[in-house]
């Protein structure tokens, strides 16, 4: 082994819970800590037997050499039979509470600095000095051999790939051998993985494999996940996790990317969501923060979590608010995983975060799937489409924003949206936004001129298309534009146009209950009553998912509070044919029954739900 003396006090080890599918009462859960290798086996123990103790958990996975190995060395066989031989310890101290141990391998591809092998080279000529190619065979017989130096010693149960385990900026490796053809440094990295993984199971046939998937790194880490399974269900730990501040607005955004993957990239694959805070402090993400994370995933049909909770080597008496908060909603927590497994997603399918933000603030349930109504904000929506798939898209109910607009707009599409949008130059020189149907003012100041608003608006022209509001100035008859339009096209489609971009949209325009209230309207206009299954009432800012079963008999609402302002009641808006059902709302992990009559499609829910407070309810035809 390279000398690593001082490499040993400050390499990260990182524990992971896992408590899932094989635990059986909660749902599959990860739980990394930061610990240092300088932590002893005692510290691990406890570490792990205090979250245990706490929440339950039984399945932990240790991870190293970590990424100290940027600065004092890779590690060899030897080192990693080492590492094998600490999880192993660890392993038969807490084999009696009924915990099991597994192993997670960070780094992988960065595999340490002056390393032997082909360094990885970026597009743009630059060594990584500490990244290995994946097309060096000697590289790929060593990293076979370290994985099975760890699986030797202790047979873990599960074993994983952090998400280094990638190709990095540019998409490729540019070494001499992949200068021509790039593309071929990904079928080194499935041949790495599929190395890598009969090793492991040469030594340790009964270790399950996987993959921790960075975010932007989608399409290929199902490949990737394919190829470590070794013949077995792939499973994957899905990117997920904001690395900030706890902006519960923001909320809606930073799921983005997991609810899309999960829902577009995951057929045939076991899931788990990242629920991570790091840099894994309370000073960043609070525990309510990541617990209700946690269930909108589960409610979006996730199989399990990979859940951050504290870290090695604590005072026993440091708080960890990230496990307090698992402990106290580790029940319910199993059971919306379980309810959310039954069916598929419903609501409105939203193609981007802009247009999931917006139904997350109006309490409008949304998906990231086809079908019924869409919303398409922003150009890149139709970016790599021809125009037969758009023609396609606009012979169905679609929403526009803005930049969408311009967009169908430069690409000859006007007669199918029924207006023309352009780019506007210039100050904002209109006041207000009236509704031109019943004369009622949607608001009477408009803050853009002022940098307050956050988002821009297009200039709308009608060709064939119906105003049903439009920007005045001053006089609510002095007109100066359409505000949103909507149109049935000579496709039989039916469109519905916002002058508003949505992206970081903020405008007092938008986000007010007159808007809410015609956007609504808007959405059952292109797609019928129960375009909208079931959203909220007067409350906003409560991000809301539902599900429906395969027999269409039971919609499961999920609902999750992002208002500073506590709510001591939540009334749903139900559309047929899920009016005047019965109602069941989760406690503590069982289904009660709530004495509710929705039957004019409203259902009034006791409840106290403070930031970040989660709601679970079915309705039962």
């Amino acid at each position: 082994m390279k000398r690593m003396a001082r490499a040993l006090a400050a390499v990260f080890v990182g524990l992971t819970v896992v408590t899932s599918g094989w635990a059986g009462e909660r749902p599959f859960t990860v739980v990394p800590l930061g610990i240092g290798m300088d932590g002893t086996t005692e510290q691990v123990v406890a570490a792990i037997l205090r979250i245990h103790g706490t929440t339950g958990a039984d399945r932990f996975v240790l991870h190293a050499p970590g990424h100290a190995v940027r600065t004092f060395g890779y590690y060899d066989e030897a080192g990693y039979r080492g590492v094998g031989r600490r999880v192993k310890a660890v392993q038969d101290a807490v084999a009696e509470k009924g915990v099991h141990v597994g192993f997670l391998m960070g780094p992988t591809m960065n595999v340490g600095i002056n390393h032997p092998w082909t360094k990885f080279v970026l597009q743009n000529g630059q060594e990584r000095p500490f990244t290995a190619c994946p097309g060096d065979p000697a590289f790929r017989k060593a990293f076979a051999a370290h994985c099975a130096a760890v699986a030797a010693e202790c047979k873990p149960f599960l074993y994983m790939m952090e998400d280094d385990f990638r190709l990095f900026w540019g998409r490729g490796c540019y070494c001499a051998r992949h200068k021509a053809k790039p593309e071929q440094a990904m079928e080194d990295l499935v041949l790495l993985a599929e190395e890598a993984a009969k090793a492991i199971h040469r030594v340790s046939p009964d270790t399950r494999i996987g993959l921790s998937a960075p975010g932007g790194y989608l399409h290929d880490a199902v490949r990737l996940a394919k190829a470590l399974a070794d013949g077995g269900k792939p499973f994957i730990r899905w990117y997920g996790t904001d690395y900030g501040f706890d902006v519960p607005m923001r909320f809606p955004e930073f799921l983005w990317t997991p609810l899309w993957t999960k829902q577009n990239l995951s057929e045939g694959l076991e899931c788990v969501y990242e629920a991570d805070a790091a840099p894994n402090s309370p000073f960043y993400g609070s525990g309510a923060r990541l617990a209700a994370s946690a269930s909108v995933m589960l409610a979006n049909g996730y199989d399990g979590l990979w859940y951050w909770m504290g870290r090695v080597g604590a005072p026993a008496d440091e708080p960890m608010p990230n496990a307090a908060a698992y402990a106290r909603t580790g029940r319910d927590l199993a059971a919306v995983g379980a309810c959310a497994r039954e069916g598929r997603p419903v609501g409105v399918s939203a193609f981007s975060a802009a247009g999931g933000r917006l139904m997350a603030r109006y309490g409008i349930p949304y998906r990231t799937m086809s079908g019924g109504v869409s919303v398409y904000a922003g150009a890149e929506s139709f970016s790599g489409l021809a125009d037969d798939a758009v023609k396609k898209i606009l012979a169905g109910c679609v929403l526009l924003d803005g930049d969408a607009a311009c967009e169908l707009t430069r690409r000859g599409f006007c007669g199918l949206i029924g207006v023309r949008a352009a780019e506007r130059t210039g100050p904002i020189d209109f006041s207000g936004e009236l509704v031109c149907a019943d004369k009622s003012r949607v608001t009477s100041t408009f803050h853009q001129n002022y940098g307050l608003d956050g988002s821009e608006v297009r200039r709308l022209t009608c060709e064939g298309a119906e105003e049903i509001s439009h920007y005045f100035s001053g006089s609510e008859t002095n007109r100066v534009q359409s505000a949103v339009t909507r149109h049935v096209n000579a496709l039989g489609g039916r469109v519905v146009v916002l002058a508003t971009c949505l992206r970081d949209a903020t405008p007092t325009n938008l986000l007010n209950y007159r808007k809410r209230q015609m956007i609504v309207d808007a959405i059952t206009w292109l797609g019928g009553e129960s375009a909208i299954p079931v959203r909220t009432d007067k409350e906003v800012n409560v991000l809301v998912f539902a599900n429906e079963d395969a027999a269409k008999t039971r919609l499961f609402v999920h609902a999750t509070q992002l208002s500073c302002d506590a709510i001591s009641s939540l009334t749903l808006v139900v559309a047929p044919p899920y009016r005047g059902g019965r109602v069941e709302v989760l406690e503590d992990g069982r289904w009660k029954p709530l004495a509710a009559d929705g039957r004019d499609g409203r259902i009034v829910i006791p409840c106290t739900l403070h930031l970040y407070g989660t709601l679970a309810v079915r309705i039962v035809r």
